[in-house]
C-alpha cells in the first residue's frame, strides 16, 4: 500500500472532520496539518469547522422523537391537504 503525503482538498476535509472528532490517526492528521500550510482555503475550513463543533457542542441540542417528528409529518401533512 502506497501512502501519500500530499493530499487533495477533498481528502483534506474529510481528514479535519475526521481530526475534530478523534478518529484520525496520527498519519492522518499530520498530512491535513501539511496540507494545511499550504492551502489557505482549507485552512479557513478547518478555523470555520473548529468553531461550529464547538458552538454545538457547548450548546445543548434538543432532537425530536421518532413519534414527535412523525406527528409532525401527519400535521403537515394534513395542511399541505387543506391547501
Amino acid at each position: 500500500m502506497k501512502t501519500k503525503v500530499f493530499i487533495n482538498c477533498e481528502e483534506a476535509a474529510r481528514r479535519i472532520v475526521k481530526a475534530q472528532y478523534g478518529e484520525a490517526s496520527f498519519f492522518e492528521t499530520f498530512t491535513y496539518k501539511i496540507h494545511n500550510l499550504f492551502c489557505t482555503l482549507c485552512r479557513k475550513y478547518a478555523s470555520k469547522s473548529k468553531k461550529l463543533t464547538q458552538l454545538l457542542k457547548s450548546h445543548s441540542i434538543k432532537l425530536l422523537s421518532p413519534s414527535q417528528k412523525t406527528k409532525m409529518k401527519e400535521k403537515l401533512a394534513e395542511e399541505n391537504l387543506n391547501y
